[in-house]
């Protein structure tokens, strides 16, 4: 078994080795910030004090965030710090307050937000229940938590032991009313990656960081090889939920 530290250092340093391949291979995860963006925008009235988004990576979704909306501060956090050094860069124009943290150690600041945004992160938190009534305590009347996750049912195809577990939409509608949101927007959608093969598509899970599995406490960041499925044409799916929440 593995610790929490353990598994956070894994998932830290699996992040940090993707700086250079990162923006090139996340064409998924860009595609799911820009409709959750289009979500918000829907919903809100967009003009904000100051936002938070929680797992920036190298501020691709943050910087088309920012430039939707209207805030007068903005923060950012990510623990993979080279990631931030992209991020710092490419948010330097908004300046926006950039923090080498994790979820938990920004949220403990002593600030509270009227949006806390995230785009493909909450995944790899080790408590999702603790996460969300933190960020509940730290968003202010009426405000607002917009992010996307990966739910039960993403990378059906890929074999079992190549993956990692997924809440279902289910689970999550009930934990929103313990803690005590309002769902807003409340989304399931799947959406497919075709590459030219298994080995490919592998290449686009590794190459974005996202190669940790964290299964039944172990961690590891082999994904076998499959024979099967070498030279043939592969599809990744993503079942993503879109959530937008009001305190």
């Amino acid at each position: 078994m593995h610790d929490f530290h353990q598994i956070t250092q894994e998932i830290q340093n699996s992040f940090n080795s993707v700086k250079d391949t990162y923006d090139n291979y996340s064409e998924i995860q860009q595609k799911i910030g820009s409709e959750l963006i289009n979500y918000l925008i829907k919903f809100d009235k967009n003009s904000y004090e100051n936002i938070l988004d929680l797992g920036c990576g190298t501020g691709l979704t943050t910087q088309k965030l920012l430039e939707s909306i209207q805030c007068k501060k903005s923060d950012a956090c990510d623990f993979a710090q080279n990631l931030l050094l992209l991020a710092t860069k490419r948010l330097k124009d908004f300046d926006t307050v950039i923090y080498d943290s994790d979820f938990h150690e920004v949220l403990n600041k002593n600030k509270n937000y009227d949006l806390i945004f995230s785009n493909m992160s909450f995944q790899w938190c080790l408590d999702i229940k603790i996460l969300l009534s933190l960020i509940y305590q730290k968003l202010k009347v009426n405000g607002v938590l917009c992010f996307s996750i990966p739910l039960n049912g993403t990378f059906k195809n890929l074999p079992s032991q190549s993956k990692n577990t997924f809440y279902d939409i289910k689970y999550f509608k009930k934990l929103f009313n313990q803690i005590g949101y309002k769902a807003i927007t409340v989304e399931e959608k799947n959406i497919v990656q075709t590459f030219p093969s298994f080995i490919e598509a592998v290449k686009s899970i590794k190459k974005t960081g996202a190669n940790v599995l964290m299964n039944n406490g172990e961690v590891s960041r082999h994904v076998p090889f499959n024979k099967q499925f070498a030279k043939s044409e592969f599809k990744l799916n993503y079942n993503i939920g879109f959530f937008i929440l009001k305190k």
